[in-house]
C-alpha cells in the first residue's frame, strides 16, 4: 500500500478586513436597491412593472437578500466547523461549543432560506394572541432560545480572546437588534395599519440591516480568529494548510 505524501503545504492568505468590507459592500448595495424598491413602490402606482423592484426587497423571500444572508449564514458554519476541527485536534475543551454553533449557524441558514420561522410562528399562534409586539409570534419561542443559548455560552464567550469576545458580542447585539428588536417593533406597525406603510418598511429595512451587519462583522471576527488562533490545520494527515 502507498503511503500519503507527508509534508503537502497549502497557504492560505486570510485578508480578514478585505473581505469583511466586501460583504459589507454587497449589504450596502442590498440597501440602495431595496430602498430604491420601495421609492418606486410609493410613488409609481403601477410598480409592479419594475419586477426587479421584488427582486431586493428586505421583506420577502426567495430572492437576492434572502440568498445572500442564507449563504453569509452557511459560510460562517463552516469556519465554525473548520475552527472545531482545530480545536479537537488540540484537545481543546470548548471544541463542542465550536460544533454546536456551526450547527446553529447552518439550521439559521437553512431556516433563512426555507422560512422556518414563519412555520413556527404558525404553531405558536395556537397557544398566543397574534396582535401587538407578537404579531409574528415566532419570537416567543426564538427569544426563549436566545436566552437559554446566552447562558449556556457565556464561560465560553469570556473564555474568548480580548478582541474575538468583543466582536462576537458586538455582532450579536447588533443582530439581535434587528432579528428580535426590530421585528417586534414592525411587527406592531403591521397589525396597526398593515404591510404597506412606511413606518413598516422603514422598520423591516432596518431589522435586515441589522442581520446583515451583524453577521459581516462576526465573519470578520471568524477570519480573525483563523488566522490568530488556529494558523495552520492537518487534514487525513496528508495536508497542512496554514493560514497567514
Amino acid at each position: 500500500m502507498n503511503q500519503p505524501f507527508q509534508g503537502d503545504i497549502i497557504n492560505i492568505e486570510i485578508a480578514a478586513k478585505k473581505i469583511a468590507l466586501s460583504f459589507f459592500l454587497v449589504v450596502v448595495f442590498l440597501l440602495v436597491f431595496n430602498l430604491l424598491g420601495l421609492f418606486l413602490f410609493f410613488t409609481i402606482d403601477e410598480y409592479k412593472i419594475f419586477g426587479i423592484v421584488n427582486w431586493f426587497d428586505f421583506d420577502l423571500e426567495y430572492n437576492i437578500p434572502s440568498i445572500y444572508s442564507g449563504f453569509t449564514l452557511f459560510l460562517c458554519s463552516i469556519i465554525l466547523f473548520i475552527i472545531s476541527i482545530s480545536e479537537k485536534k488540540k484537545e481543546d475543551a470548548h471544541c463542542a461549543y465550536w460544533v454546536v454553533l456551526s450547527l446553529i449557524f447552518a439550521s439559521l441558514s437553512f431556516d433563512e432560506v426555507f422560512v422556518i420561522h414563519e412555520q413556527v410562528g404558525n404553531i405558536a399562534e395556537q397557544y398566543v394572541t397574534a396582535s401587538g409586539f407578537l404579531f409574528f409570534p415566532w419570537v416567543i419561542p426564538y427569544g426563549l432560545l436566545l436566552i437559554c443559548f446566552a447562558v449556556i455560552y457565556l464561560k465560553f464567550l469570556f473564555g474568548l480572546p480580548r478582541k474575538t469576545r468583543i466582536l462576537f458580542i458586538a455582532s450579536g447585539m447588533i443582530f439581535i437588534s434587528g432579528a428580535l428588536g426590530f421585528e417586534i417593533l414592525s411587527a406592531k406597525e403591521a397589525d396597526l395599519n398593515g404591510y404597506n406603510s412606511i413606518k413598516y418598511c422603514i422598520l423591516y429595512t432596518c431589522e435586515e440591516f441589522c442581520e446583515m451587519s451583524g453577521i459581516v462583522i462576526f465573519l470578520y471576527a471568524l477570519l480573525l480568529y483563523l488566522k490568530k488562533e488556529i494558523k495552520c490545520l492537518s487534514l487525513f494527515k496528508i495536508k497542512t494548510i496554514y493560514f497567514n
